[in-house]
């Protein structure tokens, strides 16, 4: 189950990073002809390059800005350790965790 949760969780931002090329690219009123999602990554094929560099680096610039959005907005959701004990402790337990959770594939 977390397996297929986790292998979802990649798809769907992979997916929201290549729609954040996508948009930005919209923006300066190039297509995207489609977008191809592998498990190494993706791809916006666009109908063609900006022309000016400014808009360029901004629609390269877009997938990773949206990245940077979602790594901020899950860090809402990560309770950080009050103290130096507690924070060893969490990392034994998702050492732990992690060895459970590759044992048990």
């Amino acid at each position: 189950m977390w397996s297929v949760l986790f292998i979802l969780c990649v798809f769907v931002t992979v997916l929201l990073h290549e729609l954040g090329h996508a948009l930005a690219a919209k923006n300066y009123h190039i297509n995207t002809k489609d977008i191809t999602l592998l498990p190494i990554g993706g791809l916006s094929r666009l109908e063609r390059i900006p022309e000016k560099p400014s808009e360029e680096l901004i629609v390269a610039l877009a997938g990773p800005f949206v990245n940077i959005t979602l790594a901020l907005i899950t860090a809402l959701f990560i309770r950080i350790p009050d103290n130096a004990e507690e924070l060893s402790l969490h990392y034994q337990e998702a050492l732990m965790a992690v060895i459970f959770y590759l044992i048990s594939l």
